[in-house]
């Protein structure tokens, strides 16, 4: 469908998103989520998508720490160095990383392709999706295992679309 474009608070979307996720079948009580957003964050986005993108990765952050541990969220604006958006411009950057194990080599060059999996009945298409929304509101998505250990993914959102 197409985007639903509308001024959001990224701080409430977000806080929403980890109040519908903790209330949800799929929430595992030994998980910890630590959030560090610079307040007032707004941009022009679709809500319902966002929340979909956060849904997605929060869940496959909590399926990778079946004995718990520790999910943070960071949001804040910088300016883009990336070539995928234009440079120079302001964006809106979210960060997500858990305490699990990481992608594995195999899984980091496909993390975003359909239908990949590691997760026994999954279905590959998570963070599948999480591409495809992403990429619809003109954004960026990337993966990668952080040094300090866990898997990390970092989306850059223009403020405007």
């Amino acid at each position: 469908k197409p985007a639903d474009l509308r001024e959001i608070s990224l701080n409430h979307l977000i806080q929403e998103s980890i109040e519908l996720f903790k209330n949800s079948a799929k929430w595992n009580e030994k998980i910890n989520i630590f959030v560090d957003m610079k307040k007032g964050i707004k941009l022009i986005s679709d809500p319902d998508q966002i929340k979909q993108v956060l849904w997605n990765i929060l869940l496959n952050a909590s399926d990778a720490m079946p004995e718990g541990g520790l999910i943070s969220i960071s949001a804040g604006i910088e300016e883009n160095d990336t070539e995928s958006l234009e440079p120079g411009r302001e964006v809106v950057k979210i960060v997500v990383r858990d305490s699990g194990k990481g992608f594995s080599e195999k899984a980091l060059s496909s993390i975003f392709t359909p239908f990949f999996t590691t997760k026994e009945g999954g279905s590959g298409l998570g963070l599948a999706i999480v591409n495809r929304i992403i990429g619809g509101l003109k954004g960026s998505v990337s993966g990668r295992n952080h040094p300090d250990g866990g898997a990390e993914i970092t989306i850059l959102l223009r403020k405007e679309i």
